[in-house]
């Protein structure tokens, strides 16, 4: 189906130049019969629609659709068994959804690169969160990378916080400094002396 090509059509944006470029370059290469299809930073330089768009046309390279005859899904889907998409992908949300498998690479640039070997998608992306491959005992960072989750609720509290002690550090900082040209590196301070 040319219904997702269609979807990925450019459309204008504040970098038309790197849009045009990047959805003709990946519908150019979804409309090529092939056995192995590589794209690398398919999303980069597409607004979120454009993404998911781009996302659904890779997604379709190896998915069976409507077809108008059981014979001719029988010949896709055999034909689909034998292809491969490979995708190299920092975007973690755009990975989730178009991928089946998460392989992770790491290494020095003139060195070394090590590909691991393949996992789930959800065990994929949070080994690189990680910095650790558990099936290989291999710790590629040294720390984790972690997000902070907070309710509405905390958010609020922790931004109302933050503008208090905010405030009192300016108020700190006034009476600390006598106003302008006050205090100094290790003195001085409000007023004469």
């Amino acid at each position: 189906s040319t219904q997702p090509l269609r979807a990925l059509s450019p459309i204008r944006t504040p970098t038309p130049a790197l849009t045009y470029t990047y959805t003709p370059a990946i519908a150019r290469t979804a409309l090529v019969d092939a056995d192995v299809y590589m794209f690398d930073e398919a999303s980069s330089f597409l607004d979120v629609k454009q993404r998911l768009r781009a996302t659904d046309v890779i997604r379709e390279l190896v998915e069976v659709g409507q077809t108008d005859s059981a014979e001719e899904a029988e010949a896709l889907a055999a034909k689909i068994a034998k292809r491969y998409v490979i995708v190299v992908e920092h975007d973690l949300a755009i990975l989730d959804n178009m991928s089946d498998f998460v392989c992770c690479l790491y290494g020095e640039p003139g060195a070394y690169g090590v590909v691991t070997k393949r996992a789930s998608v959800r065990n994929g992306i949070n080994h690189y969160l990680a910095g650790y491959i558990p099936a290989e005992n291999m710790r590629f960072r040294a720390h984790a990378i972690t997000f902070r989750v907070q309710s509405g609720v905390d958010a609020e509290n922790t931004a109302a916080a933050a503008a208090v002690r905010e405030d009192q550090a300016n108020k700190a900082v006034a009476l600390e400094g006598g106003g302008a040209g006050g205090g100094g590196a290790g003195g001085g301070g409000a007023g004469g002396g």
